[in-house]
């Protein structure tokens, strides 16, 4: 993944901190490559089941466009899409998806059927991207399954 947009994606991770969310963000690409929209979970931040990242993206975008079709967009996120944004993402029409790391508990690619043969979704990071994001995730993680080590 080009550097630009993964550090972009790590400066949103940021925004998942004090509501302890999981730290996932994403971005959407217009067709020249600017960002036109940046999620991140908040689903502990209010209480909300569909707020991850990715649906959070699509509706800031959606929202400022006012068109549910997105399919000049590229969506970039640091974990690879569950079932229920993969969805989300089919809907708007969104042909490429890129991400850093696999979800192996959530990931879409464990869920594949004979009918999801599109959008086209790509694992797309260095070595050295992947590592450092999967840093974040099992820190946030011990720190959440052992909270008295968190000093």
């Amino acid at each position: 993944m080009e550097d630009q947009y993964f550090e972009t994606l790590m400066k949103a991770l940021k925004n998942t901190e004090k509501s302890e969310d999981v730290p996932v963000s994403s971005l959407i690409l217009d067709p020249q490559g600017n960002v036109a929209s940046i999620g991140w979970n908040t689903r502990q931040a209010n209480w909300e089941i569909s707020n991850h990242a990715e649906i959070n993206a699509l509706n800031n975008l959606t929202t400022k466009i006012k068109s549910l079709n997105l399919d000049q967009y590229t969506l970039l996120t640091t974990l690879e899409p569950c079932q229920m944004c993969y969805g989300a993402i089919k809907q708007t029409k969104i042909k490429q998806i890129k991400y850093l790391v696999t979800s192996d508990k959530y990931g879409i690619h464990n869920h594949f059927s004979i009918n999801d043969i599109s959008p086209k979704l790509q694992k797309n990071s260095t070595p050295e991207q992947e590592r450092q994001y999967q840093e974040i995730l099992e820190t946030f993680f011990k720190k959440l399954r052992h909270p008295e080590n968190n000093n």
